[in-house]
């Protein structure tokens, strides 16, 4: 089963988290703070209002593991801020089980309140145990207490957590008659027989910032649409529709609920987005909601149906206020009542993204399912499962998509075969069209001519809707794509067209298409082979963007079953370029015996026609980025170059791309085809070994230069050449 987890472990990970600030009168703002620290043993760090100190008890102090055998001195970062604290003398520098305190750290941003607060601990990276074991109080002054604790654990690690903290927030009063219809209208505007200011809904302002969620707790209150009519709480009563106006969307949702809408600060223009439907508690019973501008969404008590779990709301980019109001059919001024809940705005900090984002991997099964699904490392809403509008069919219209809302757990009757699904009805124990699916069963599966390997996940389009899997970018950096589609059900013959697919980019204005192919019945296609597929080797993406992963069905669609591989991963460790596949149009020297390699790889060798791959891991800000090539001959020399300029030429059986001062960085004797450096038994960097300073701006280039002597490859070259990896330092 494949659920995310508060507990993670993989270096660059980090949370979208910060809380919150109540808009009743824009106070109450809360933060979070970023800590990583180099821990050995058993530490804990005291934060308390702008200062930090850190006590230490087992192994070796934080950051100091080895420092008396020469290895660097390892700082705490506090936010954005690097501290080296100084200790009291020891046997060693590295202050083995010293039972003492360093320095104070002062100028903590942000500081931690002064008076009654609350604080969460999430962990981003931990290889063992990290708690808060001392919680604020009047009586300790609020301060805080975390205990990082590596042992039993051999040598040290990165620990990572975040801390968020927050006072509580003043409450905000929905008043019974707010038309959600007269959102942004000026004063005479009228709606559904009502009018502005009198039905206008309740306004909350919203503090900007990308990849904004927001959440509503004690909420309480009741709500009747008419005097002499029942009154229900922020949940409603039966299910009512009302019809779109002015701009702002339709809705159907249980009567007399809290229900909300985000606009921008201009009046509403154009038309309204697609209705959302609420009127089945499964479509209330969200984790996360992500609904666009205009676009009226279902608020309730905000909790899931277990009573306890807060459901957040993102907030869609470009808006600047939100609307508070209930649900009604038709003519709110005369309702009575209103509720009372506490809004908490949740501002992302700028995090450090996951190791990498996999459909597959990520995607959450019973009975922890969700759609907005989270992704490895905890950010809420990265990934969606959508449909688009018959209306609008084929067009690629991001504000026409609407979430797949039902879970099927046991298609084709096969527990574990399990998928979001849309509303068109299939044979009993089928699911409806379109529909996301994942193959969670263990095994590979054959049912109906569909050959579904464990683990992969499944999308069908239907015939005039797409089926689309959306990745909300957590983060605001460079990203490279990887994957491509396949046919599963490759043995209908009532479906020879075969799928095509593309791959847009939205962010939040403009919808832009930036790789596309087809595959016929029984074909696969990796993205980056398909038009504008050099464009996923390094993309950049900002807090909100959206790329969306596309399949249509051209025209049949009854067996359009395929399998949809999508990997996302930071290129904070620099940028892949130069190519020997045939496809990169970057530089003009082809591989010279027509040997090309798969797509992003080096010129074929005579031991593997995909040839070399160099690609690096770590993030240059750490100042711990790795080289490592793979896809070489088993056990021949390899040769890490780096250079200040670019080359284009032949050489040998490869393409060299690395040019100007030239400096090899190390030989190593492959290990089953694979060299990395720098490796856990180099003392120094790689921006280190190559004379290069983090934070410079400078830019080198590397690639990987291996022997390659078959006599029967590319006769008149003895060697060959990765692709190329770009840094600006």
């Amino acid at each position: 089963m494949r659920t995310s987890r508060f507990f993670v472990a993989s270096i660059g990970m980090a949370f979208s988290i910060a809380l919150c600030v109540s808009t009743s009168a824009v106070g109450g703002r809360a933060d979070t703070l970023n800590v990583r620290a180099w821990i050995d043993g058993r530490s804990q760090l005291t934060l308390q209002g702008d200062t930090a100190q850190w006590s230490q008890f087992d192994f070796a102090a934080p950051g100091r593991l080895d420092c008396d055998t020469g290895s660097p001195i390892q700082p705490t970062y506090l936010g954005v801020a690097a501290w080296l604290p100084n200790w009291p003398d020891a046997s060693t520098c590295e202050n083995r089980f010293c039972n003492c305190s360093s320095d104070v750290f002062t100028g903590l941003v942000p500081s931690l309140p002064s008076a009654s607060f609350t604080a969460v601990l999430h962990l981003v990276q931990v290889r063992n145990q990290c708690t808060i074991v001392e919680f604020p109080t009047a009586a300790n002054g609020y301060r805080v207490v975390i205990e990082f604790d590596d042992n039993p654990w051999g040598g040290a690690d990165w620990y990572e957590v975040v801390l968020e903290f927050h006072t509580s927030a003043p409450g905000l009063v929905v008043g019974a008659q707010g038309d959600p219809f007269l959102a942004g209208q000026p004063d005479g505007a009228t709606s559904h027989s009502d009018t502005a200011p009198a039905q206008s809904p309740l306004l909350v302002p919203l503090i900007v910032s990308p990849c904004e969620t927001v959440r509503f707790t004690n909420v309480t209150g009741s709500v009747s649409y008419g005097p002499a009519n029942p009154f229900y709480g922020p949940d409603g009563g039966f299910s009512q529709a009302s019809s779109a106006d002015l701009g702002i969307a339709g809705y159907t949702m249980p009567v007399c609920c809290l229900l909300g809408v985000f606009l921008t600060d201009t009046t509403n223009s154009g038309p309204p987005p697609t209705a959302l439907d609420f009127s089945t508690p499964a479509s209330q019973d969200f984790v996360s909601l992500a609904p666009a501008l205009h676009q009226t969404f279902f608020i309730g008590d905000g909790l899931r149906a277990d009573g306890v779990t807060v459901q957040t709301f993102r907030v869609p980019p470009g808006a600047t206020r939100l609307f508070l109001g209930v649900c009604d059919g038709y003519g709110w001024f005369n309702n009575v009542g209103s509720f009372q809940c506490t809004f908490e705005q949740i501002p992302c900090t700028a995090p450090i993204p996951c190791g990498q984002w996999s459909l597959a991997a990520d995607f959450r099964v019973a009975p922890d399912q969700e759609n907005p699904n989270r992704d490895a490392c905890g950010n809420l809403g990265v990934w969606h499962f959508l449909g688009s509008d018959p209306a609008t069919f084929p067009a690629h219209d991001p504000s026409m998509y609407t979430l797949l809302s039902d879970y099927f757990t046991d298609m084709f009757t096969v527990p574990g075969l399990e998928t979001w699904q849309g509303t068109h009805v299939q044979a009993p124990s089928y699911p409806n069209l379109p529909s996301v699916a994942i193959n969670n069963t263990g095994a590979h599966q054959s049912i109906i001519g569909i050959e579904w390997p464990a683990g992969v996940v499944n999308v069908h389009p239907l015939s005039d809707q797409l089926v689309i899997v959306g990745w909300r970018s957590p983060y605001t950096g460079r990203v490279s794509i990887i994957g491509g589609v396949q046919d599963l059900d490759n043995t209908c013959a009532s479906s020879p067209d075969g799928i095509a697919w593309s791959i847009d980019r939205y962010d939040g204005v403009t919808n832009t298409t930036l790789a596309s192919g087809a595959i016929p019945d029984g074909g696969a296609q990796d993205f980056r082979a398909g038009v504008g597929g050099a464009s996923l080797v390094s993309l950049a993406v900002a807090e909100g963007d959206f790329l969306y992963f596309i399949v249509d069905p051209m025209s049949e669609f009854a067996c359009d079953s395929t399998g949809l591989d999508i990997v996302i991963r930071p290129a904070e460790s620099g940028a892949p370029f130069c190519f020997g596949d045939g496809l990169d149009t970057t530089h003009s020297s082809p591989c010279p015996c027509a040997n090309f390699g798969a797509p992003g790889h080096g010129c074929g060798n005579s031991m593997n026609p995909d040839g070399g791959l160099l690609e690096a891991n770590g993030t240059i800000g750490f100042d711990d980025v790795a080289l490592t090539a793979t896809g070489m001959p088993l056990s021949v020399a390899c040769i890490f170059l780096q250079g200040d300029g670019l080359a284009d030429s032949i050489l040998n059986d490869g393409v060299r791309c690395v040019g100007g001062q030239l400096i090899r960085l190390r030989v190593r004797q492959n290990v089953f085809g694979t060299s990395s450096f720098p490796d856990a038994a180099d003392t120094w960097t790689l921006s280190y070994r190559g004379g290069v300073t983090v934070g410079s701006g400078e830019t080198r280039y590397y690639q990987a230069y291996y022997r390659n002597a078959a006599v029967t490859f590319c006769p008149s070259g003895v060697s060959n050449l990765t692709n190329g990896w770009t840094i600006v330092w």
